[in-house]
């Protein structure tokens, strides 16, 4: 297929070489692109002295490289006075002009030099709140048009009792040739932050799982018995202790149950806590921070997935779950809930409900043919809609639209 398209990402969120698994859904979307369009990423990383590679976040920040080749594009990560964490980044989201003026100004020529050497034809900004905005001023300086791309619910829907929010994202829309987002609800909300955007839901989707991931046998601990897996940044939405806390209430009825559980972030050490506190500590494994391949490794080896976050966009493990064949049990307020029947492809439960968990996970677990049954079903689902193929080839066009008009 000729690549006729020449397509700039601006993305903040985008995996650093240092941390390959955070924002995975980023880089899916970039690798589904390249497959029909020439792209180069642009990821604005911020600035820090180099001492600070000691502390916390800002190490990635600290110890990213200028560039990096990623199989078949380069991404290059520029730096930039704009902050993601801390005491700035709250500020900014109340009101994130004057932050993102400065940015602008402090990674602009950075931006100039990327798109005359690379010459797009469009340009695509991950977060209406940051890379569009420099996507608006880049594109009014250079004539191209830009789309958006939002991929969380409450940097658009907060903007609602945020006024000095909504007006910087309502201009931006306006500037923009096209907005996507990642879920029917995100685009309700964005047209209600401009009814005259023109919107699109495309979900992000991911890649097929390789035939080789079926021919490793599982670890002899879990050979036989029945897995429930779990993989997450676990911080507080993300629902990690009621998953705990859910499964306790079961885990007596299914003594060859275990729950393995990857990940990182605020919550994993609470979770094991939480789970001998409970007395599930027999049927709990944590396995720690695991790479993207590892991660599909489990989940072909799990008999469902769970993940009860809410206001979860679209979580790339939930499309990866069904790409494996997997059931999965979820929160019905995610963006999954576009797609997912309850009771049919997984179990979706009221978010925050841990008794609506547990009764999910017995239900799963209680039922062997009904799992079978919902995975396959899950199966046929990624099939129709959340190939990354399918969807990369829905986002062309739009692109292709936006330079078009």
């Amino acid at each position: 297929m000729p690549k006729d398209l020449r397509i700039l990402l601006l993305a903040t969120c985008f995996p650093k070489p240092s941390k390959p698994w955070a924002y995975y859904w980023a880089i899916e979307q970039a690798w589904a692109l390249q497959r029909v369009a020439e792209v180069r990423v642009v990821s604005p990383t911020s600035w820090v002295p180099a001492v600070a590679a000691r502390f916390g976040k800002a190490r990635d920040w600290a110890l990213c490289p200028s560039q990096h080749q990623w199989q078949t594009f380069e991404a290059q990560y520029p730096r930039w006075l704009a902050y993601q964490a801390g005491r700035l980044a709250a500020a900014a989201y109340v009101n994130p002009e004057p932050q993102m003026r400065i940015g602008w100004y402090s990674i602009a020529p950075a931006l100039r030099r990327a798109a005359r050497r690379f010459r797009p034809d469009v340009i695509l900004s991950h977060h209406t709140a940051t890379s569009g905005y420099l996507a608006m001023r880049l594109g009014r300086e250079l004539g191209l048009p830009f789309v958006t791309v939002d991929w969380d619910f409450d940097e658009l829907e907060s903007a609602e009792r945020l006024p000095l929010r909504r007006a910087f994202l309502r201009r931006v829309f306006t500037a923009a040739a096209a907005s996507v987002a990642v879920a029917r609800r995100m685009e309700r909300a964005v047209r209600a932050l401009h009814p005259a955007a023109t919107t699109r839901t495309i979900y992000s989707g991911v890649a097929p799982i390789e035939p080789d991931y079926w021919k490793t046998p599982r670890p002899a601990d879990v050979s036989n018995r029945t897995v429930i897996y779990s993989a997450a940044n676990f911080y507080e939405r993300k629902g990690g202790l009621l998953l705990v806390s859910a499964f306790a209430k079961i885990a007596a009825r299914y003594p060859g149950a275990v729950l393995r559980v990857a990940g990182y972030g605020q919550q994993v050490g609470q979770m094991a806590e939480l789970a001998g506190r409970l007395g599930i500590a027999g049927q709990f494994q944590f396995l720690g921070t695991q790479t993207h391949e590892r991660v599909l490794q489990e989940i072909v080896w799990c008999d469902l997935f769970a993940l009860f976050g809410w206001n979860e966009p679209f979580a790339t493990v939930y499309m990866e779950a069904m790409a494996a064949g997997k059931p999965i049990a979820c929160a019905s307020d995610g963006g999954v809930n576009d797609l997912l029947t309850d009771g049919q492809e997984g179990i979706a439960v009221a978010p925050r409900n841990v008794d609506a968990a547990a009764a999910a996970l017995d239900r799963l677990l209680s039922e062997p043919s009904a799992r079978l049954q919902m995975g396959a079903a899950g199966r046929q689902l990624f099939d129709r809609h959340l190939d990354s193929r399918h969807t990369a080839d829905q986002l062309l066009q739009t692109l292709h639209a936006a330079v078009n008009r």
